[in-house]
């Protein structure tokens, strides 16, 4: 009550409360995502790699970017947006923290626009909370009684700054940021985001993956195309002219009996893989068994077993 008190008897500038809110809104949303990342050994130990050193900044930038896109577009309740951009952050962090802990990988935006079609999945989600997870919510507990403590003292306070000022603020903040990280991308090794998406969460940080998802996502809507009755027809031409002829191996196989099994996307370590003692693949685990079947393992481009 006496810190209270103090508080209110100080006669400062309102842009002083707000930086401090910003400040703790920016360094709250910076420490959840480099503990989701470190969480779900996206960015393995050592914790001052390069790499993970090179994430830190990064993610730092990128967080920064879009708090000052909210800052600059929220005009005179830019406090509003950034308090929705650190809640949606912490939800989209914590996300990944859970599905990343099961698939060693961030969520997309293809794995919520199918959640709908997902029964009900509370108990595995809540089998993968550990009460480390509180940190998505520790910085709340001070924010938020700092927000209201200093609400109406705001009110009475300094007239905050004008629009003009707010806007060209923003903007010299955004582009100072934009060319920091683009002056970082550029000094990144990017070939090997085509073999596995997931290092890009890991050099860039998991806000701009999920940029980068979205971005992607658009792009695929955007540039889909529908086959043609001419392309049907081609496909068909092309078949027919195409066709298999008889060769040495032309029924080589009669008489035999050998089914091949192809399970695409599906890694080999759900093979004899149980789930609270029922097993996920019983159908392949049986025949294994019963030694009907040979699982072979193959490794794919992005470093995943499939069987």
């Amino acid at each position: 009550m006496k810190t209270i008190r103090r508080l209110k008897k100080l006669e400062v500038h309102s842009g002083l409360i707000d930086t401090l809110l910003i400040v703790g809104l920016i360094c709250g949303a910076w420490l959840k995502l480099i503990y989701s990342q470190l969480s779900t050994k996206i960015n393995p130990i050592p914790l001052m790699s390069q790499t993970n050193t090179q994430m830190y900044v990064t993610s730092l930038v990128t967080i920064l970017l879009v708090m000052s896109v909210l800052y600059t577009i929220g005009m005179r309740r830019y406090m509003i947006l950034l308090w929705i951009g650190s809640i949606l952050m912490t939800v989209l962090f914590l996300a990944d923290t859970l599905y990343g802990r099961y698939y060693f990988n961030p969520i997309t935006l293809s794995i919520f626009s199918q959640l709908y079609m997902a029964d009900d999945v509370s108990g595995s989600a809540f089998g993968l909370i550990k009460w480390k997870d509180l940190v998505f919510f520790m910085d709340y507990l001070v924010l938020l009684p700092f927000y209201i403590i200093t609400k109406p003292m705001r009110r009475k306070m300094v007239k905050p700054i004008s629009l003009w000022k707010h806007i060209v603020y923003g903007l010299v903040v955004f582009v100072g940021l934009t060319v920091v990280f683009s002056l970082r991308y550029q000094a990144l090794n990017t070939v090997h985001y085509v073999y596995e998406r997931k290092n890009i969460a890991k050099d860039l940080g998991l806000l701009y993956y999920h940029g980068y998802d979205i971005k992607d996502r658009i792009d695929s809507s955007l540039n889909k195309q529908k086959i043609t009755e001419e392309d049907i027809e081609y496909i068909y031409a092309y078949d027919g002219d195409n066709s298999s002829e008889s060769n040495a191996f032309s029924g080589i196989a009669k008489g035999r009996n050998l089914y091949i099994i192809q399970l695409e996307a599906i890694m080999g370590y759900l093979i004899d893989y149980d789930v609270d003692g029922q097993e996920v693949m019983p159908f392949l685990n049986n025949l294994k068994k019963r030694k009907c079947v040979s699982i072979k393992l193959l490794y794919s481009n992005s470093q995943w077993q499939h069987g």
